[in-house]
């Protein structure tokens, strides 16, 4: 239950921290660096591994997608650098991180799980799919909403496509699941410039991304606002291709 608590208050840090390491990335400030690395500290203390997953995945892509770090030797070397001087003091900035956190009286669970190498471990999700499975083979043509839970005494299905084909079924499921990559792909694509491109990223991986380990799509709000963006951003770059193409054909007929 304590979990499942700080778990709440760590994704409801998350778009805050989102927003504040976007405009961080965009324009170094020493106050946006200072609320960044104390928010993330916080997410850090909350002992919740989904919510983590948002930021780091936001730093990577988009220094790849917006900031071109591939092209930019220096700064590659730099994050290189910064990322093996983690590793070499890891040990070290665990027991820190460990003994300071309770201390204060925050969950150490994140500290551990990292010490004891046991951070990517997936017993209980392994238990939660086969269960679900198991459900699928007997009603494969869905579970219907919350399915997943019913199917497993309450657990969730911790994966946003198992949850889809949960809940549909293996073939309005699947196709949900097939569109829904499609569609934000294409909304992507849609992106018109780094602005664009940065909000996106930052309702991906507000959204999308965590639902992929942890949460319900029903019960996540950003995710259809993700939802919305994308038609926002299609519609968008039609309209502006509608608009180009009708002033080409004017000055055509000049």
């Amino acid at each position: 239950e304590d979990v499942q608590e700080s778990q709440g208050y760590a994704y409801a840090l998350l778009p805050y921290l989102m927003i504040i390491l976007w405009k961080l990335l965009e324009r170094f400030n020493i106050f946006r660096l200072a609320f960044t690395v104390l928010s993330f500290v916080m997410l850090l203390l909350l002992g919740a591994r989904g919510p983590i997953l948002g930021p780091i995945s936001f730093l990577a892509l988009y220094l790849v997608i917006c900031k071109k770090l591939y092209k930019k030797i220096g700064w590659l070397l730099v994050v290189v650098g910064a990322f093996m001087l983690v590793l070499v003091y890891l040990e070290q900035i665990l027991d820190f991180l460990l003994e300071f956190a309770g201390d204060i009286g925050y969950s150490t669970r994140i500290f551990e799980m990292f010490a004891e190498g046991e951070i990517s471990s997936e017993h209980g999700r392994d238990f939660v799919v086969d269960h679900i499975l198991r459900a699928l083979e007997n009603r494969p043509f869905g579970l219907g909403l919350c399915g997943a839970e019913a199917a497993t005494s309450g657990f969730y299905a911790h994966n946003l496509f198992l949850e889809l084909v949960a809940t549909f079924g293996w073939g309005i499921g699947g196709i949900f699941c097939v569109s829904f990559v499609f569609f934000i792909v294409k909304g992507f694509l849609s992106c018109m410039n780094d602005t664009q491109r940065g909000f996106y990223l930052v309702l991906f991986c507000t959204s999308f991304i965590p639902l992929m380990v942890s949460g319900i799509f029903l019960r996540e709000p950003l995710l259809f606002l993700f939802i919305g963006y994308n038609i926002f951003l299609i519609d968008n770059k039609k309209r502006v291709g509608n608009v180009m193409a009708h002033k080409h054909i004017s000055e055509s007929q000049l």
